[in-house]
């Protein structure tokens, strides 16, 4: 099974270039506790749902980058057996599928 076909197109990633404003809005709209953060199309982490508060609206993610989470990620060979078990705990609601160079693929 391609792991791949799981991936949310509707969601797309934040840009360490775009600004709190953009995620506070992004992370309301799409009521996601992490939002998945990408330079270019390098996976940077998660953005955490408190985050954004401790900055200005106008200030850029960058900022923030030491603070983005790297977990959970799974790679797009991965079983989906293993990504149903990630999925189903209480702790992760989406995962990164990210490869060995760290490109970002998209969330499931």
């Amino acid at each position: 099974m391609d792991i791949l076909s799981f991936v949310n197109k509707d969601i797309a990633a934040l840009q360490l270039s775009d600004n709190f404003g953009k995620a506070a809005e992004m992370m309301t709209r799409t009521c996601l506790r992490k939002y998945p953060v990408v330079e270019g199309k390098r996976f940077a982490g998660y953005l955490p749902f408190s985050l954004p508060e401790a900055y200005a609206a106008t200030d850029l993610l960058s900022l923030a980058a030491g603070d983005l989470e790297k977990t959970p990620v799974v790679s797009p060979q991965s079983h989906w057996y293993n990504i149903l078990k990630l999925i189903r705990s209480a702790e992760f609601e989406t995962l990164a599928v990210v490869d060995a160079r760290d490109h970002y693929h998209g969330i499931i």
